[in-house]
């Protein structure tokens, strides 16, 4: 090892020579060693990545479906002229399934956006304390064309399980949802008042 010196001398060239030649001989290895992927083996994972999206779009529009036919139960499809009517006829006959007398109905300002009009409404209700919890639970229920944003009850007198429900409600529309007016069935009322 003393003898090797390290310079413009021609041992070291013959070292910088040797490691060349040992890289190009690991890279011509390394070169015939790995495999060369073929064109099958590429298209065949192309393939499987396009049925992988495939797949996935089909479990997204599967989604979306099922998220947007949730939405529009909750929709009116009308221009919004015709939201309180509605409301109030359904209110009425959950009011008349659950045997609640229905004291005042208030529509509050519209708020009408791009695609939807959203209304609240204020209903004031009376009646005996079983039959306001099945009309409330029956405002609930899925079908039921509004949804329920503020619940106030209080006793009507101390004699009496009469009570004074105020029920805050809100309703949507749009004139793009192509829907009938949801309908409420009967029988929800009828399941709640029985029970």
């Amino acid at each position: 090892m003393n003898n090797i010196k390290f310079g413009n001398n021609v041992m070291t060239w013959n070292i910088v020579c040797a490691l060349a030649l040992l890289a190009l001989v690991a890279t011509v290895v390394y070169d015939f060693v790995t495999p060369i992927p073929s064109a099958i083996d590429a298209k065949k994972k192309e393939i499987q990545k396009q049925n992988d999206l495939r797949r996935d779009l089909r479990q997204d529009e599967e989604r979306y479906a099922k998220i947007d036919s949730e939405i529009a139960s909750f929709i009116t499809a009308n221009e919004g002229e015709n939201l309180a009517p509605q409301t109030l006829k359904e209110v009425n006959t959950l009011a008349a399934m659950t045997k609640v007398k229905v004291k005042s109905f208030r529509p509050q300002r519209p708020e009408t956006g791009a695609d939807v009009t959203r209304m609240n409404f204020v209903v004031l209700c009376e009646g005996d304390f079983p039959n306001v919890m099945a009309f409330l639970r029956a405002a609930d229920e899925p079908g039921v064309p509004f949804g329920v944003y503020l619940i106030q009850m209080a006793s009507s007198d101390g004699e009496s399980d009469k009570v004074n429900l105020t029920v805050g409600i809100v309703a949507y529309a749009s004139p793009e949802i192509d829907l009938a007016p949801q309908q409420v069935k009967s029988e929800v009322g009828e399941q709640k008042t029985s029970g």
